[in-house]
């Protein structure tokens, strides 16, 4: 590892606490290991996808597809938080589960603080930037008279205000996970999206806030879950049960390069997918308020089976990285194989699901039929990308864990960035919206082709250094 710190005898340093649950990472079963961590993740991403779509949900009930419209216009702007989160989250989170598995709890101190203050100073960057150019950005985006106000409201609220909380709790919720703490971090995410679900309707209906409502709720969510987040890390810090600390003093500028090497990967895909609802928002924009409301309606139901197949992955993540950095590459390859036969068995249900229910799941969010006739057509068209983006997602995280930042942070830009847009554009130029909606699954499948090719080459080279390994019980 490149974070490596002298040591100074005169300074006292309380000593290192060991936190790797051995059994979990390197004797349990693999499907039992891998749902031990992954179970309580998919939950929690369920409850987060939920949380998510509730407010498009209980606007769509007062059956105003500006209101609808304008909450698509702010998704693109929201999600760049996810790629503070996961820059300095799962980034931070590879680099720990690395030093767990040669046994540097002493460094794991260092990184985790580093990765919190910076997760905190760059959201702080990122409201005042929201707040200084909020109506240039949205009328970007594509509001128009009837969408904007709304579209200021929320974004106000969960952008400017929210976006420290919002930050840290993706960011801490990742730390957590790499430690084997994941029901705590499950648990704070839950929290967060269930108080959500109940404080919407209240605002909503019951106060009559609509919008501003709305982004209240969430606002008071996020904050809930992020008191959560530092309470349980100082708990399980002061109890001797994590390596990882909050503590300033352990910040180290020195962290920098290793954690967002790892974690600009996973920042640039989420960054580089909030380009892509961007361009698609702007695109359908030309084509009136309800596309735009469609679309924003797909992309939260798509969420379901990019949710649960991520929480697979931040679940097999730390034990992937742990088991490639103990050079235990048989049982690494056994988590891998059984995490991509569970995304992909559920992601092509989810396909299924999408074509034959499309009209019905449309109307659970909206009524409006203009709305409900082309949100069916988008979703069914949307979902056919869901298999292969499952497989890009995986394969992604899978370098992640293993600490190759450089190939996955290529291939992400690749994909979401020349592939995903220039092949938007020029649908876009042939076929008019569903040429638009069209983009994202035709993209995948151009981007499996590289990075299968990528994870391939990377897979044979580990063949090689596994038949080298004496044999271990893997299930």
């Amino acid at each position: 590892m490149p974070l490596h710190h002298p040591q100074h005898p005169h300074h006292h340093e309380e000593p290192p606490q060991s936190t790797t649950n051995t059994e979990l990472f390197e004797r349990m079963p693999v499907a039992q290991a891998v749902a031990n961590l992954s179970i309580s993740t998919i939950l929690s991403q369920l409850i987060t996808m939920i949380y998510n779509a509730a407010d498009t949900y209980f606007i769509g009930q007062l059956n105003n597809h500006y209101m609808v419209a304008a909450l698509s216009l702010t998704f693109p702007l929201f999600y760049s938080l996810n790629a503070i989160g996961n820059l300095f989250g799962l980034g931070g989170a590879s680099v720990i589960s690395r030093l767990l598995g040669v046994g540097k709890e002493e460094e794991v101190k260092h990184v985790s603080s580093f990765s919190f203050y910076a997760i905190i100073g760059t959201a702080f960057l990122y409201s005042i930037l929201s707040y200084l150019f909020l109506d240039k950005i949205l009328y970007i985006l594509g509001a128009s008279s009837h969408t904007i106000e709304y579209a200021r409201q929320y974004m106000f609220y969960v952008v400017t205000i929210g976006a420290i909380p919002t930050a840290i709790n993706l960011g801490v919720a990742n730390l957590l996970r790499s430690d084997g703490h994941t029901k705590q971090a499950s648990f704070g995410l839950m929290m967060g999206g269930i108080l959500n679900i109940i404080l919407d309707p209240i605002f909503i209906f019951v106060l009559k806030l609509n919008v501003t409502g709305v982004a209240i709720a969430t606002l008071i969510s996020s904050l809930t879950a992020a008191a959560y987040f530092v309470f349980i890390m100082l708990r399980l810090r002061h109890q001797g049960k994590m390596s990882m600390s909050l503590n300033p003093k352990h910040f180290r500028w020195s962290c920098f390069k290793p954690v967002t090497s790892i974690g600009a990967s996973s920042a640039l895909n989420t960054f580089l997918a909030g380009v892509g609802n961007f361009l698609i928002v702007r695109l359908s924009a030309q084509y009136g308020d309800v596309p735009v409301a469609a679309f924003g309606i797909v992309k939260k139901i798509d969420m379901l089976p990019i949710n649960i197949s991520m929480g697979i992955c931040q679940g097999y993540m730390p034990l992937v990285g742990y088991n490639y950095a103990s050079k235990n590459y048989k049982r690494m390859w056994a988590i891998t194989r059984f995490a991509w036969i569970c995304s992909l068995i559920f992601s092509a249900a989810c396909v299924l699901g999408a074509w034959l229910f499309s009209t019905s799941i449309i109307t659970l969010f909206i009524e409006h039929k203009a709305t409900v006739e082309l949100g069916a057509k988008f979703l069914r068209i949307a979902s056919l990308g869901v298999p292969l983006t499952v497989v890009n997602f995986l394969i992604s995280y899978g370098l992640q864990a293993m600490g190759l930042g450089k190939p996955s942070f290529i291939l992400s830009a690749i994909r979401l960035g020349l592939l995903n847009i220039s092949i938007t554009l020029l649908l876009d130029h042939y076929f008019g919206m569903f040429g638009v909606i069209s983009g994202q699954p035709v993209t995948e499948i151009f981007a499996f082709l590289i990075s299968g090719s990528v994870y391939y080459v990377i897979l044979r080279r580990l063949m090689a250094e596994i038949t080298t390994e004496p044999t271990r019980e893997l299930c």
